[in-house]
């Protein structure tokens, strides 16, 4: 009986471990999911910033341009100053 017992013990055990490894396959499934999420939700991260950063660099962009057409027109408005300040004093002189 005691060879009959300890072979039933050995299937009980045996049938233990099946199921434990059963578990663990399972929960290798589950975290490869998960980890496939992740790294989708890194993929999106990444992108994201790469088109914020694009958008960025277009913004700044124009922000240049915009300075420069101030810059222009700041040179504009001294130069219609200076013709103003100038025909007023030929128009001064005609007097």
């Amino acid at each position: 009986t005691n060879v009959s017992t300890l072979i039933g013990n050995m299937g009980t055990q045996v049938e233990k471990l099946t199921d434990s490894l059963q578990k663990v396959g399972d929960d290798i499934k589950n975290g490869n999911s998960g980890l496939k999420e992740t790294e989708d939700y890194f993929y999106q991260i990444m992108k994201t910033m790469g088109e914020t950063k694009n958008q960025n660099s277009k913004i700044e962009n124009e922000i240049v341009s915009f300075m420069e057409i101030i810059a222009d027109l700041s040179r504009a408005v001294e130069e219609v100053a200076s013709s103003a300040d100038n025909l007023s004093e030929i128009t001064h002189e005609m007097n």
